[in-house]
């Protein structure tokens, strides 16, 4: 997982979150999905995706997810949830 602290949604807050990924897997339709989480990894899901094979390293992906409307400050968990291709 990755930990991103203190991170301020200001009192408006957020919906949207974008972030961008590069992912090589030995097999093409090797898919996963990124999970985000508020306060640790076992807190409440904010928003999930699927993220898919990038081809290699150097070609990243841009996505845009709506999220659970998030203000204040907040600690903020990724983690990756694998799953092989059909």
């Amino acid at each position: 997982y990755a930990a991103y602290y203190n991170i301020d949604f200001g009192e408006t807050g957020a919906s949207k979150l974008t972030f961008k990924y590069s992912r090589s897997t030995e097999k093409e339709d090797a898919n996963g999905t990124l999970e985000f989480r508020l306060g640790s990894t076992t807190g409440p899901l904010i928003a999930k995706a699927s993220i898919e094979n990038t081809g290699t390293w150097q070609n990243w992906k841009e996505v845009t997810i709506d999220t659970a409307r998030i203000t204040g400050v907040q600690n903020v968990y990724r983690s990756e949830e694998r799953r092989v291709g059909k």
